[in-house]
This record gives C-alpha cells, sequence and structure tokens, in this order.
C-alpha cells in the first residue's frame, strides 16, 4: 500500500499506532500530526480538506470522530452511523471523480488473528 500521507492525531496511542503502520505502508510525501482528529473535533472541516486535497490520506484517530466522518463522507451525515469500527480497525474510502465516497474495504481485528 502506498499513501501521500499518513496523519494522526497528537494523542499518545494515536502516535504509537502511526508508528508501527509506517514500518509496513509506504509514505510518500509525510507522516505527521494533524489538528482536528481529537475525539470530538468538527468532521466537516476535515471533509472539506479532504475532498480538496485529492491525495491518498491514512488517518490515524479515534471514536467517535472517525464514525462520524466515515458516516458523513458515505451518507453526508455523521450521525449514520454507517460503518461498526472497532479499536484497532481500518476502512479505506475512495473519492469518485462524480465527488462521491466509496467504502472500497475494511479490515477489523478478528481478521489479522
Amino acid at each position: 500500500m502506498c499513501l501521500d500521507y499518513l496523519w494522526h492525531s497528537g494523542k499518545k496511542r494515536a502516535i504509537q499506532t502511526a508508528e508501527v503502520l509506517t514500518e509496513v505502508v509506504k509514505i510518500q510525501k509525510a507522516k505527521k500530526e494533524h489538528e482536528g482528529l481529537a475525539p470530538n473535533d468538527d468532521v466537516t472541516i476535515l471533509r472539506n480538506e479532504l475532498a480538496s486535497a485529492r491525495q491518498n490520506v491514512m488517518i490515524v484517530g479515534h471514536m467517535p470522530f472517525l464514525s462520524k466522518l466515515t458516516s458523513l463522507l458515505l451518507t453526508g451525515a455523521e450521525s449514520a452511523n454507517t460503518v461498526a469500527f472497532r479499536q484497532g480497525g481500518i476502512v479505506c474510502l475512495n473519492y469518485s471523480e462524480e465527488n462521491q465516497w466509496q467504502l472500497d474495504w475494511m479490515v477489523t481485528p478478528e481478521l489479522l488473528v
């Protein structure tokens, strides 16, 4: 897997997870702490940034932020609860040319054992 960026929150667990991921994921441009990824931050800010960036970005964050962001991207409503996130889970979304997000794949921790 090759990404342009890996963004993580400033919380210790997210930093540790980002470090582990950089051992197995190629990051083309940067792994960096990114503002706005805390559990209760506004997901619309990041939605707008992701849509305009048009980059491959992996986000290491926290609940309920990631669940709300994923729901917002897929359905337009952050309260839709579309993905059953689990600690250690990974969701891959793609942004289409039609300005729509689609679920590409998901890995739950049970699949890795």
